[in-house]
């Protein structure tokens, strides 16, 4: 993971979760304290990593079935697999914000697969991911 000297607003970070290399954009909430960041931005990106494997099961269980259901099937496109589907996303935001506590999503470059909705994985303030949603 490679994220330095964070500032408020739009960073990059360079991660190599799955194998892929990505560049993610980082939006941090101007709220926070600058010493804080750091710490936060740190903290929200390896639960991101260390979590990996389950956000890929997140996607499998809660948007294969939408794609081919809803999108695929009006659209008479084919039908996905689930790694064709994992491998067809791209994660391309980490959003952090403050809201009382600190909660943050990570949000996929799905290209025209959900209408050009962009899949969004979002963690609770007690760090519980919620279920993969790709809805406006």
């Amino acid at each position: 993971m490679q994220f330095t000297q964070p500032k408020k607003g739009r960073h990059q970070w360079v991660s190599r979760a799955n194998i892929r290399c990505v560049t993610i954009d980082v939006l941090v909430d101007d709220r926070f304290a600058q010493a804080e960041l750091s710490e936060i931005a740190t903290k929200a990106m390896e639960t991101v990593e260390q979590s990996w494997q389950e956000i890929e099961q997140n996607i499998a269980q809660n948007l294969l079935r939408e794609y081919n259901d809803e999108w695929a099937f009006h659209a008479d496109l084919p039908r996905l697999s689930a790694v064709e589907l994992l491998n067809k996303l791209t994660p391309t935001c980490l959003s952090i914000w403050y809201d009382g506590s600190i909660r943050f999503s990570l949000v996929f470059d799905a290209g025209d697969l959900f209408g050009g909705y962009e899949p969004t994985i979002g963690w609770t303030k007690d760090g519980v991911m919620q279920p993969a949603s790709a809805q406006p």
